[in-house]
């Protein structure tokens, strides 16, 4: 852990030049605010942008529904460069977001879900369930938070946490992912 320690505080000499100079007067705070407002600003963009795209989407799903063979094509077609342009320019932008933004926001769901997403990949369980807590605690039936939280507690070997979500999972979902984990661990 030591040896971790001393190689981040020599990556960090080498990329600023030195740890810090005593003829260097110290950042103003006002500085970095306008640039969490930014941040801010650019996330809520970029959640409405998120949000028309999903409306969209819904909009076709339903003109596919209804739509002939040649029209299901050209919604097919639609829907691929929706999802490409989204995959491509505004999610990416989403998940460097999403850290600054629960930090500084931990009631935002939207950067939390994200967040979940790529600690659960990283099995980072700890901070799965701390993220998952938190957007439980503003919603407590949300079945993305209840499902990766139960997930991360039993790798963490936490059961009867695991089981409580699971539980709460199957009777938020019934016939859901919840109770099929459930009937699994029985």
């Amino acid at each position: 852990m030591l040896w971790r320690c001393l190689i981040l505080s020599m990556v960090m000499v080498v990329a600023h030049g030195t740890l810090g100079r005593a003829d260097e007067k110290a950042a103003p705070e006002t500085a970095a605010k306008p640039a969490a407002d930014e941040v801010l600003n650019e996330w809520n963009k970029l959640v409405a942008e998120m949000e028309q795209v999903q409306a969209k989407m819904d909009e076709l799903k339903l003109d596919f529904a209804k739509g002939t063979p040649q029209e299901k094509g050209k919604i097919r077609t639609q829907m691929q460069v929706i999802v490409s342009n989204f995959s491509t320019k505004t999610l990416p932008r989403m998940k460097e977001l999403a850290p600054t933004v629960f930090q500084a926001n931990p009631d935002d769901t939207v950067a939390a879900s994200f967040m979940l997403q790529d600690l659960m990949a990283a099995n980072n369980f700890p901070e799965v369930v701390k993220v998952a807590g938190a957007i439980l605690k503003s919603d407590p039936k949300n079945s993305e938070a209840l499902f990766m939280s139960g997930q991360a507690k039993f790798a963490e070997h936490d059961f009867e946490g695991s089981l409580a979500d699971f539980t709460t999972l199957g009777q938020v979902n019934s016939g859901g992912r919840g109770e099929e984990m459930l009937a699994s661990s029985k």
